[in-house]
Protein backbone atom coordinates (compact mmCIF):
# COMPACT_ATOMS: atom_id res chain seq x y z
CA UNK A 1 0.00 0.00 0.00
CA UNK A 2 2.84 2.40 0.85
CA UNK A 3 4.40 1.93 -2.59
CA UNK A 4 1.07 2.71 -4.27
CA UNK A 5 0.70 5.93 -2.25
CA UNK A 6 4.27 6.95 -3.12
CA UNK A 7 3.60 6.28 -6.82
CA UNK A 8 0.39 8.39 -6.76
CA UNK A 9 2.14 11.36 -5.16
CA UNK A 10 5.19 11.06 -7.42
CA UNK A 11 2.90 11.07 -10.48
CA UNK A 12 1.10 14.16 -9.12
CA UNK A 13 4.40 15.99 -8.61
CA UNK A 14 5.54 15.01 -12.12
CA UNK A 15 2.26 16.32 -13.58
CA UNK A 16 2.80 19.62 -11.74
CA UNK A 17 6.39 19.86 -13.03
CA UNK A 18 5.32 19.01 -16.59
CA UNK A 19 2.67 21.72 -16.47
CA UNK A 20 4.76 24.54 -14.98
CA UNK A 21 8.44 23.59 -15.43
CA UNK A 22 8.36 21.55 -18.65
CA UNK A 23 11.72 22.88 -19.90
CA UNK A 24 13.21 23.61 -16.49
CA UNK A 25 13.71 20.20 -14.90
CA UNK A 26 15.73 17.07 -15.58
CA UNK A 27 14.75 13.59 -14.58
CA UNK A 28 16.93 10.52 -14.44
CA UNK A 29 16.03 7.02 -13.42
CA UNK A 30 18.62 5.85 -10.94
CA UNK A 31 17.32 2.28 -10.85
CA UNK A 32 13.92 0.60 -10.78
CA UNK A 33 11.39 2.87 -9.05
CA UNK A 34 14.03 5.42 -8.01
CA UNK A 35 14.02 8.81 -9.72
CA UNK A 36 16.25 11.88 -9.39
CA UNK A 37 14.79 15.23 -10.46
CA UNK A 38 16.54 18.62 -10.54
CA UNK A 39 14.44 21.76 -10.99
CA UNK A 40 16.03 24.86 -12.49
CA UNK A 41 15.28 28.52 -12.19
CA UNK A 42 14.04 30.20 -15.37
CA UNK A 43 16.64 32.96 -14.81
CA UNK A 44 19.63 30.67 -14.18
CA UNK A 45 20.78 27.41 -15.68
CA UNK A 46 21.97 25.84 -12.47
CA UNK A 47 19.83 23.50 -10.41
CA UNK A 48 18.02 25.24 -7.61
CA UNK A 49 16.33 22.30 -5.93
CA UNK A 50 16.44 18.56 -6.37
CA UNK A 51 14.89 15.44 -4.98
CA UNK A 52 15.41 11.73 -5.24
CA UNK A 53 12.38 9.55 -4.64
CA UNK A 54 12.93 5.83 -4.14
CA UNK A 55 9.32 4.74 -4.40
CA UNK A 56 9.96 1.05 -3.71
CA UNK A 57 11.98 1.68 -0.54
CA UNK A 58 9.81 4.60 0.65
CA UNK A 59 12.77 6.98 0.82
CA UNK A 60 12.85 10.62 -0.24
CA UNK A 61 15.85 12.93 -0.31
CA UNK A 62 15.18 16.66 -0.74
CA UNK A 63 18.03 19.07 -1.42
CA UNK A 64 19.23 22.52 -2.33
CA UNK A 65 22.80 22.54 -3.58
CA UNK A 66 24.79 20.02 -1.57
CA UNK A 67 22.55 20.39 1.48
CA UNK A 68 19.89 17.68 1.71
CA UNK A 69 17.61 15.83 4.14
CA UNK A 70 16.58 12.17 4.07
CA UNK A 71 12.95 11.25 4.72
CA UNK A 72 11.44 7.85 5.38
CA UNK A 73 10.63 5.60 8.30
CA UNK A 74 14.27 4.49 8.54
CA UNK A 75 15.30 8.15 9.14
CA UNK A 76 12.58 9.04 11.63
CA UNK A 77 10.95 11.52 9.24
CA UNK A 78 7.70 10.91 7.39
CA UNK A 79 7.71 11.01 3.57
CA UNK A 80 4.82 13.51 3.74
CA UNK A 81 7.02 15.88 5.78
CA UNK A 82 9.69 15.69 3.07
CA UNK A 83 7.17 16.25 0.28
CA UNK A 84 5.90 19.38 2.04
CA UNK A 85 9.49 20.53 2.52
CA UNK A 86 10.05 20.05 -1.22
CA UNK A 87 6.96 22.13 -2.02
CA UNK A 88 8.23 24.88 0.32
CA UNK A 89 11.28 25.19 -1.93
CA UNK A 90 9.08 26.31 -4.84
CA UNK A 91 7.72 29.38 -3.03
CA UNK A 92 10.70 30.37 -0.87
CA UNK A 93 13.78 32.44 -1.50
CA UNK A 94 17.02 30.49 -1.20
CA UNK A 95 20.48 31.73 -0.31
CA UNK A 96 23.92 30.16 -0.48
CA UNK A 97 26.90 31.81 1.18
CA UNK A 98 30.28 30.52 0.00
CA UNK A 99 33.36 31.20 2.14
CA UNK A 100 36.79 31.32 0.51
CA UNK A 101 40.38 31.25 1.67
CA UNK A 102 42.20 32.63 -1.33
CA UNK A 103 40.44 31.00 -4.29
CA UNK A 104 39.45 27.84 -2.38
CA UNK A 105 35.80 27.47 -1.34
CA UNK A 106 36.12 25.86 2.09
CA UNK A 107 32.56 26.26 3.39
CA UNK A 108 29.03 26.83 2.05
CA UNK A 109 25.94 27.69 4.07
CA UNK A 110 22.49 26.99 2.58
CA UNK A 111 19.41 28.89 3.79
CA UNK A 112 15.68 29.19 3.03
CA UNK A 113 13.36 32.15 3.58
CA UNK A 114 9.63 31.57 3.55
CA UNK A 115 7.31 34.54 3.07
CA UNK A 116 7.72 37.22 5.77
CA UNK A 117 10.25 35.18 7.74
CA UNK A 118 13.97 35.43 8.33
CA UNK A 119 16.35 32.99 6.66
CA UNK A 120 16.63 29.55 8.28
CA UNK A 121 19.67 27.33 7.96
CA UNK A 122 19.22 24.26 5.74
CA UNK A 123 22.74 22.97 6.20
CA UNK A 124 26.44 23.60 5.86
CA UNK A 125 29.11 21.86 3.88
CA UNK A 126 32.75 22.40 4.72
CA UNK A 127 36.25 21.16 4.10
CA UNK A 128 38.30 20.31 7.19
CA UNK A 129 41.77 20.46 5.70
CA UNK A 130 43.57 21.11 2.43
CA UNK A 131 42.79 24.78 2.09
CA UNK A 132 45.05 27.78 2.71
CA UNK A 133 43.76 28.58 6.21
CA UNK A 134 46.26 31.43 6.62
CA UNK A 135 44.70 33.50 3.82
CA UNK A 136 42.02 36.14 4.33
CA UNK A 137 38.43 34.84 4.38
CA UNK A 138 36.09 36.29 1.79
CA UNK A 139 32.51 35.36 1.09
CA UNK A 140 30.17 35.34 -1.87
CA UNK A 141 26.39 35.35 -1.40
CA UNK A 142 24.12 33.91 -4.08
CA UNK A 143 20.40 34.51 -3.72
CA UNK A 144 17.76 32.66 -5.68
CA UNK A 145 14.25 34.07 -5.92
CA UNK A 146 11.14 31.96 -5.61
CA UNK A 147 10.54 29.54 -8.47
CA UNK A 148 6.81 30.26 -8.27
CA UNK A 149 5.50 33.81 -7.94
CA UNK A 150 2.11 33.42 -9.64
CA UNK A 151 -0.81 33.18 -7.20
CA UNK A 152 -2.74 30.71 -9.38
CA UNK A 153 0.23 28.34 -9.48
CA UNK A 154 0.68 28.75 -5.71
CA UNK A 155 -2.95 27.68 -5.32
CA UNK A 156 -2.23 24.56 -7.38
CA UNK A 157 0.72 23.89 -5.08
CA UNK A 158 -1.60 24.14 -2.07
CA UNK A 159 -3.97 21.65 -3.74
CA UNK A 160 -0.99 19.32 -4.20
CA UNK A 161 -0.17 19.77 -0.49
CA UNK A 162 -3.75 18.83 0.38
CA UNK A 163 -3.49 15.75 -1.86
CA UNK A 164 -0.30 14.70 -0.05
CA UNK A 165 -2.10 15.13 3.28
CA UNK A 166 -5.02 12.96 2.09
CA UNK A 167 -2.96 10.22 0.38
CA UNK A 168 -0.07 9.90 2.82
Amino acid sequence: MEIEKNRIIFDDIKSFLNKHFRDDYDESKEYEDCFHIGVYSKEKEESIIWFEFDIGRSELIVGYGISHIHYGEQYGHEISEGLNHLLDFFTAKMKRTDFYKGKVNFKSVYQIQKKNESYKNLGTSSMLFLYPFWKKTTKKVTEDSELIKDEKIENELEQLRERIKNVC
